[in-house]
Protein backbone atom coordinates (compact mmCIF):
# COMPACT_ATOMS: atom_id res chain seq x y z
CA UNK A 1 0.00 0.00 0.00
CA UNK A 2 0.95 3.83 -0.95
CA UNK A 3 -1.01 5.44 1.57
CA UNK A 4 -1.47 8.84 -0.43
CA UNK A 5 -1.98 9.47 -4.36
CA UNK A 6 -1.74 11.82 -6.62
CA UNK A 7 -3.86 12.27 -9.74
CA UNK A 8 -2.91 14.77 -12.04
CA UNK A 9 -4.86 14.60 -15.34
CA UNK A 10 -6.31 16.45 -18.10
CA UNK A 11 -8.05 15.49 -21.46
CA UNK A 12 -5.10 13.80 -22.76
CA UNK A 13 -3.37 11.75 -19.81
CA UNK A 14 -3.43 10.98 -16.60
CA UNK A 15 -0.43 10.42 -14.12
CA UNK A 16 -0.80 8.70 -10.59
CA UNK A 17 1.91 9.51 -8.06
CA UNK A 18 2.68 8.40 -4.69
CA UNK A 19 4.73 10.43 -2.23
CA UNK A 20 8.14 8.93 -0.86
CA UNK A 21 8.30 9.63 2.27
CA UNK A 22 12.14 9.09 2.68
CA UNK A 23 13.37 11.52 -0.46
CA UNK A 24 10.16 14.05 -0.09
CA UNK A 25 9.38 13.51 -3.48
CA UNK A 26 6.98 11.93 -5.80
CA UNK A 27 7.23 8.43 -7.92
CA UNK A 28 5.32 7.80 -10.73
CA UNK A 29 2.62 4.97 -10.08
CA UNK A 30 0.92 4.88 -13.70
CA UNK A 31 0.77 6.86 -16.63
CA UNK A 32 -2.64 6.27 -18.28
CA UNK A 33 -2.78 7.65 -22.03
CA UNK A 34 -6.07 9.04 -24.11
CA UNK A 35 -5.09 8.42 -27.88
CA UNK A 36 -7.66 10.29 -28.57
CA UNK A 37 -6.72 13.49 -26.20
CA UNK A 38 -4.43 14.66 -28.93
CA UNK A 39 -7.23 14.43 -32.34
CA UNK A 40 -8.39 17.37 -33.34
CA UNK A 41 -12.42 17.74 -33.67
CA UNK A 42 -12.10 17.28 -37.03
CA UNK A 43 -10.60 14.15 -37.21
CA UNK A 44 -12.93 12.60 -34.59
CA UNK A 45 -16.48 13.30 -36.73
CA UNK A 46 -17.65 10.02 -38.57
CA UNK A 47 -20.65 10.91 -40.91
CA UNK A 48 -23.70 10.54 -39.17
CA UNK A 49 -27.31 10.08 -39.94
CA UNK A 50 -29.16 13.43 -40.37
CA UNK A 51 -26.17 15.08 -41.05
CA UNK A 52 -25.24 16.27 -44.38
CA UNK A 53 -25.60 19.04 -47.67
CA UNK A 54 -29.33 19.43 -48.87
CA UNK A 55 -29.67 21.27 -52.54
CA UNK A 56 -31.19 24.79 -52.09
CA UNK A 57 -31.71 24.97 -55.82
CA UNK A 58 -29.36 26.95 -58.40
CA UNK A 59 -25.95 26.04 -57.65
CA UNK A 60 -26.39 26.17 -53.87
CA UNK A 61 -26.43 24.18 -51.13
CA UNK A 62 -27.58 24.20 -47.10
CA UNK A 63 -25.28 22.54 -44.52
CA UNK A 64 -27.75 20.70 -41.81
CA UNK A 65 -27.68 18.41 -38.50
CA UNK A 66 -30.85 17.44 -37.14
CA UNK A 67 -28.25 15.55 -34.60
CA UNK A 68 -28.57 18.45 -32.29
CA UNK A 69 -25.44 19.92 -30.62
CA UNK A 70 -22.76 16.66 -30.53
CA UNK A 71 -18.77 16.99 -29.52
CA UNK A 72 -16.94 13.74 -30.14
CA UNK A 73 -13.76 15.78 -27.86
CA UNK A 74 -16.39 15.79 -24.90
CA UNK A 75 -17.32 12.43 -25.56
CA UNK A 76 -13.58 11.39 -25.79
CA UNK A 77 -13.02 13.22 -22.88
CA UNK A 78 -15.90 11.53 -20.69
CA UNK A 79 -14.67 8.24 -21.57
CA UNK A 80 -11.17 8.67 -21.07
CA UNK A 81 -12.45 10.48 -17.46
CA UNK A 82 -14.22 6.55 -17.13
CA UNK A 83 -11.23 4.90 -17.63
CA UNK A 84 -9.09 7.04 -15.42
CA UNK A 85 -11.79 6.16 -12.67
CA UNK A 86 -12.09 2.74 -12.85
CA UNK A 87 -8.52 2.55 -13.13
CA UNK A 88 -8.48 4.28 -9.64
CA UNK A 89 -11.41 2.24 -8.00
CA UNK A 90 -9.62 -1.23 -8.96
CA UNK A 91 -6.68 0.13 -7.29
CA UNK A 92 -8.77 1.49 -4.33
CA UNK A 93 -10.42 -2.30 -3.62
CA UNK A 94 -6.79 -3.40 -3.63
CA UNK A 95 -6.27 -1.38 -1.09
CA UNK A 96 -3.27 0.54 -3.02
CA UNK A 97 -3.69 3.89 -1.71
CA UNK A 98 -6.14 5.21 1.52
CA UNK A 99 -6.18 8.75 0.44
CA UNK A 100 -6.34 10.50 -3.02
CA UNK A 101 -5.72 14.20 -4.61
CA UNK A 102 -7.80 14.97 -7.96
CA UNK A 103 -5.69 17.68 -9.87
CA UNK A 104 -6.92 18.78 -13.13
CA UNK A 105 -8.03 21.41 -15.39
CA UNK A 106 -11.56 22.87 -14.61
CA UNK A 107 -13.34 21.23 -17.52
CA UNK A 108 -11.81 17.69 -17.08
CA UNK A 109 -12.02 17.76 -13.23
CA UNK A 110 -15.66 17.73 -14.04
CA UNK A 111 -16.06 15.27 -15.43
CA UNK A 112 -13.31 13.21 -13.14
CA UNK A 113 -15.92 14.03 -10.29
CA UNK A 114 -19.21 13.04 -12.07
CA UNK A 115 -17.48 9.81 -12.92
CA UNK A 116 -16.47 8.59 -9.54
CA UNK A 117 -18.16 6.32 -7.85
CA UNK A 118 -19.47 7.25 -4.17
CA UNK A 119 -16.85 5.11 -2.47
CA UNK A 120 -13.86 6.17 -4.27
CA UNK A 121 -14.83 10.06 -3.42
CA UNK A 122 -15.02 9.05 0.21
CA UNK A 123 -11.07 9.31 -0.33
CA UNK A 124 -10.80 11.70 -1.95
CA UNK A 125 -9.25 14.78 0.18
CA UNK A 126 -8.33 17.33 -1.88
CA UNK A 127 -9.77 18.99 -5.47
CA UNK A 128 -7.49 21.47 -7.23
CA UNK A 129 -8.86 23.12 -10.11
CA UNK A 130 -5.29 23.52 -11.92
CA UNK A 131 -3.59 22.48 -14.88
CA UNK A 132 -0.59 21.08 -14.10
CA UNK A 133 -0.23 18.56 -17.13
CA UNK A 134 3.08 20.39 -18.20
CA UNK A 135 4.98 21.11 -15.09
CA UNK A 136 7.80 19.30 -14.67
CA UNK A 137 8.00 16.26 -11.88
CA UNK A 138 10.53 18.33 -9.34
CA UNK A 139 8.31 20.80 -9.51
CA UNK A 140 5.31 18.86 -9.74
CA UNK A 141 6.76 16.90 -6.39
CA UNK A 142 7.96 20.24 -4.43
CA UNK A 143 4.23 22.13 -5.02
CA UNK A 144 1.62 18.86 -4.32
CA UNK A 145 3.53 18.14 -1.41
CA UNK A 146 3.43 21.22 -0.20
CA UNK A 147 0.10 21.65 -0.68
CA UNK A 148 -0.64 18.24 1.03
CA UNK A 149 0.97 19.66 3.95
CA UNK A 150 -0.93 22.83 3.98
CA UNK A 151 -4.15 20.60 4.02
CA UNK A 152 -2.85 18.53 6.73
CA UNK A 153 -4.55 16.03 5.60
CA UNK A 154 -1.41 12.61 5.65
CA UNK A 155 -2.67 9.24 5.05
CA UNK A 156 -1.80 8.07 8.24
CA UNK A 157 -4.04 11.19 10.16
CA UNK A 158 -6.56 10.71 7.42
CA UNK A 159 -6.79 6.57 8.27
CA UNK A 160 -6.63 7.33 12.15
CA UNK A 161 -9.42 9.66 11.67
CA UNK A 162 -11.83 7.23 10.02
CA UNK A 163 -10.83 4.44 12.08
CA UNK A 164 -11.96 5.61 15.43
Amino acid sequence: MYGHWFLVASQRSAKIFSEIPDLRKLGLVQLIENPLGHEKRTALIRKQAGRGVRSAGRGQSVHYSDAGNHDPQVDASQQFAKEVSRFLEAARQEKKFLTLTVVAEPHFLGMLRASMGSELNKVVVRWLNKDLQKTPQTRLSEYLLAKNKEAGDTAAEFSVRFMY
